[in-house]
């Protein structure tokens, strides 16, 4: 072989060589983006949830908010309080009528997203003055949650749905999982206790603005279903997520008592609302010296709707 040959076939060798080195680079840039892609999919997942969890959590706090409003109605189903007719102040004149002083007034204390590691201690409180609440619990097949169930009940309070996940995206994603919330919930209740629940809240209120099926759609089923649903026109104002105490409890219930005939405090019973618990017991002392009654909801007690069931054929 002469040095022509030798040259041209060492030529291949190194033509080869960085075609298997570029082929080798090209294979290890590829796998180092697509595991650095994986590893910025999980990043923004792990973000969005986040994002997903303040916002219901704003969202809880903007609904609560909005209860306050009154005075004013809305036949349209996008945020306008609607409250019972005999729950707004009967004077033109600021304080005239101030409920629970000059005229008496009826209290529900009601907790939300319940059952959870602080509703036993809560349930004491409220046998220790004797007193009645609504409970709107959410599903659980846990064990120690599905016996507090029963044990809200055996106590004599009232216990409502609050739907089976709370997740609003799959509770409001459409009338049929609505649906199926509902029943599943009221399903599991009836079996722990005996008693099929007739009572509901919505996550969010009923004024609520992130549900994908139309409000008026939903309130049309729980009335076809024979169920009622509260919302609330006084807040506790542990709703969101910021730090309070029972000063902060007490202070947001005072601000807005007085101006009810029929009173609806929203309060939450979760395994984060421990200062509810702390607060409870400060905050019924202060309730009882009003002229008032403190009751649990039943088939009696005055509608308090964000938007009226009335206006929902």
């Amino acid at each position: 072989m002469d040095s022509a040959d030798l040259k041209r076939q060492r030529e291949r060798k190194m033509r080869v060589a960085r075609m298997k080195r570029n082929i080798i680079v090209f294979v290890i840039g590829l796998l180092l983006t697509l595991v650095g892609l994986c590893i910025a999919l999980c990043v923004l997942m792990f973000q969005q949830s986040a994002r997903i969890d303040r916002l219901e959590e704003m969202i809880n706090s903007v609904a609560s908010s909005d209860a306050t409003v009154t005075g004013e109605s809305s036949d349209s189903a996008g945020g306008s309080t609607v409250l019972a007719a005999d729950n707004t102040t009967e004077s033109g004149d600021a304080g005239d009528i101030v409920y629970g002083v000059n005229a008496h007034q009826d209290i529900y204390l009601t907790f939300d997203d319940g059952p959870s590691d602080n509703t036993e201690a809560i349930l004491d409180i409220l046998d220790q003055y004797d007193v009645k609440a609504t409970f709107f619990v959410i599903g659980s097949k846990e064990k120690k949650y599905k016996k507090l169930y029963k044990e809200i009940v055996e106590r004599g309070h009232t216990i409502g749905m609050h739907s089976y996940t709370h997740k609003y995206s799959s509770l409001y994603d459409s009338v049929e999982s609505f649906a199926a919330e509902i029943t599943k919930e009221q399903d599991l209740i009836e079996k722990v206790t005996g008693l099929r629940p007739w009572l509901f809240r919505f996550p969010g209120g009923s004024s609520n603005d992130v549900s994908n099926a139309d409000m008026n759609d939903l309130i049309s089923y729980l009335n076809d279903s024979g169920i009622t649903y509260y919302d609330w026109n006084v807040v506790g104002g542990d709703a969101t997520s910021k730090s309070y105490n029972t000063k902060d409890v007490l202070k947001s219930v005072s601000n807005d008592i007085g101006k009810y005939k029929t009173a609806v405090i929203l309060l939450h019973d979760a395994n984060t609302k421990t200062a509810t618990v702390e607060a409870l017991g400060p905050l019924i002392e202060m309730l009882l010296e009003r002229d008032a009654d403190l009751k649990a909801i039943d088939e009696d007690t005055p509608l308090v709707q964000h938007i009226s069931y009335e206006s929902v054929e």
